[in-house]
């Protein structure tokens, strides 16, 4: 599935600690040969990692290598990470056979599961990957940095941030 003109999409460059915001006007970028090669859409565009919930995806049994099932996110809608805060935190669905509820990160390609009603995708990513993912500094962190009230604060998680990508 194409990503959509009304789709931001965030290009995070791991060598240079930079971000920048990019409106999609036409098909996404391809990032690797086999993408090419098989039609894969890229997971940079929102509207793509959420899709890629939607549909039940195929996976093999690592035990019996002939052997395939049809997996589908296996949450209700009412769980905290649902299909759509668990893309906008950056994943994609990836599930496996042992996994069933796994996804992975679109850029550092962290990989999670076991998910519960309560996880936080925001804060789960920020916590795990955040000094080294891009997209979770950036984007998932942005929780930590406002007060109770919704009001940008200066505490010490922002501070650490501000850190860790010096000028």
């Amino acid at each position: 599935m194409p990503a959509l003109a009304a789709d931001i999409v965030v290009v995070c460059s791991e060598s240079s600690h930079s971000v920048r915001h990019e409106r999609v006007t036409s098909a996404p970028r391809v990032t690797s040969i086999n993408q090419l090669e098989l039609n894969q859409p890229t997971m940079e565009a929102i509207s793509t990692r959420i899709a890629s919930f939607k549909k039940s995806k195929r996976v093999k049994n690592l035990e019996k290598p002939s052997s395939t099932i049809a997996l589908k996110w296996p949450h209700p809608a009412d769980f905290q990470a649902n299909p759509e805060t668990l893309a906008e935190a950056g994943f994609y669905y990836d599930p496996s056979y042992d996994d069933p509820d796994n996804v992975t990160c679109f850029t550092c390609e962290k990989q999670l599961g076991g998910w519960e009603e309560g996880d936080d995708p925001f804060l789960i990513h920020w916590g795990k990957c955040g000094q080294t993912c891009c997209w979770a500094s950036i984007r998932c962190g942005l929780l930590v940095d406002v007060d109770h009230s919704g009001r940008w604060g200066l505490n010490l998680l922002y501070h650490t941030r501000i850190n860790q990508f010096p000028s």
